[in-house]
């Protein structure tokens, strides 16, 4: 199974994720400004765009949203922390934005490739 990588400083967490599995899950507009990006990569953090993701990730494989289910899907998902002592280099990522979808019609009309 997939797992996602944990990281943690003393005072918080974040998901490591995959940009392209939020676009998947049609919830890239529904994370907040407190996750972080690093290339192609989403931090969610541990408050609340970590649950949107679970939530979805769960529906999506069918299975029915209670504490259950939720535990075994961190277990089977998440792989142990990556645990910094300090301060986490995350907290200097951007902060998260979702990915701006330009329609073709604009990209051609300023004689760029679709």
């Amino acid at each position: 199974m997939k797992k996602y990588t944990f990281h943690t400083d003393p005072s918080h967490g974040w998901l490591e994720v995959p940009r392209a599995a939020l676009t998947k899950l049609g919830i890239e507009h529904k994370i907040t400004d407190y996750s972080y990006q690093l290339g192609d990569r989403v931090y969610l953090e541990e408050d609340g765009d970590f649950s949107t993701f679970v939530r979805a990730s769960m529906e999506a494989l069918g299975l029915e949203r209670n504490e259950e289910n939720a535990r075994r899907w961190m277990k089977d998902h998440i792989d142990p922390s990556e645990k910094h002592t300090a301060y986490s280099p995350v907290r200097a990522y951007e902060r998260y934005a979702p990915s701006v979808a330009v329609p073709a019609e604009v990209v051609e009309m300023h004689g760029g490739a679709a």
